[in-house]
């Protein structure tokens, strides 16, 4: 059995009953799109610049809470091998409440049937390896910030 904290993985929902994720397919979509931009070079930045301006929701907004896209939502998303399939249980152990170590990879398990795949192995490779790129770094921000924030007068 899977093993996390937080919300789930986006794209999926936790069935109890059979013990096994199943495919939100709403979510899909954007996990699709999310691949494929990454795959033909586009910046993680800028993926979550789009679906913030697309105001697509993330796995944790509620109605009447919105939460935004990050950049290391998108980087945690693209190195997610459950995506093409792949549940590892034993990855990582909590050593303390600040504390995660990650064990060698001969030590974890692969859980057979757990999680549907929702993208090929090709692009799930391609959006990997254009994500491993070196990166230009010209010492200007090349990005607008992810979120813009908003000033409001308040007048008493």
């Amino acid at each position: 059995m899977p093993q996390g904290t937080g919300v789930g993985i986006y794209g999926y929902s936790w069935d109890r009953n059979n013990k096994k994720r199943t495919i939100i397919p709403e979510e899909v979509e954007i996990v699709q799109e999310i691949f494929t931009m990454a795959s033909t070079g586009h910046s993680i930045i800028s993926i979550a610049k789009d679906l913030n301006e697309r105001l697509i929701p993330t796995k944790g907004s509620k109605t009447g809470k919105r939460n935004f896209w990050h950049s290391l939502t998108i980087r945690r998303m693209i190195k997610n091998s459950s995506y093409i399939g792949e549940t590892y249980f034993g990855v990582t152990s909590r050593v303390s409440s600040a504390r995660t170590i990650v064990h060698p990879q001969d030590k974890w398990t692969l859980l057979e049937n757990v999680t549907p795949a929702i993208i090929s192995e090709e692009l799930f490779n391609d959006a990997n390896a254009q994500l491993d790129k070196p990166k230009v770094r010209t010492g200007r921000p090349k990005n607008a910030p992810l979120v813009k924030f908003y000033a409001w007068s308040i007048s008493v």
